[in-house]
């Protein structure tokens, strides 16, 4: 009796084989086949997203590589100011709002006469919809 209790305390002791340390959860396999996609989102699209933001803070010597601390100083700059830059700025913006409404209007009314169109009693289409 002893002797066994020897022998299984023994073997208690020995490492476990290599495979046992390589077996995953069942829960854990998604999260490990996830992790090459969340570190690509992070690297391209995450980053870029927070310096942009970062950024649009500073004011920049990409030459020189210095960047000083303006806060809003670059916003009002562009809203408030009369220089080329600002012009420029207001005149897209104001095309961009144009453009923005004028597209998606015409989608919603495209859509909405295109779903009215296949809503009608059409020869050889069936029973109509209610």
């Amino acid at each position: 009796m002893r002797e066994e209790a020897a022998r299984t305390r023994a073997t208690a002791r020995q490492p476990r084989p290599l495979h046992d340390w390589l077996r995953l959860r069942k829960g854990a396999m998604p999260y490990l086949f996830l992790t090459p996609t969340l570190i690509a989102l992070g690297l391209f699209s995450v980053y870029p997203f927070i310096s942009g933001i970062l950024f649009a803070f500073q004011d920049i010597d990409w030459i020189g590589g210095s960047a000083e601390w303006v806060g809003l100083q670059n916003f009002e700059r562009i809203l408030q100011g009369s220089t080329g830059s600002a012009q420029f700025f207001k005149q897209a913006f104001e095309q961009t709002i144009v453009w923005t409404i004028g597209v998606v209007g015409g989608q919603l009314l495209l859509g909405y006469a295109t779903a009215l169109l296949l809503n009608q009693n059409i020869p050889g289409r069936g029973s109509s919809a209610p």
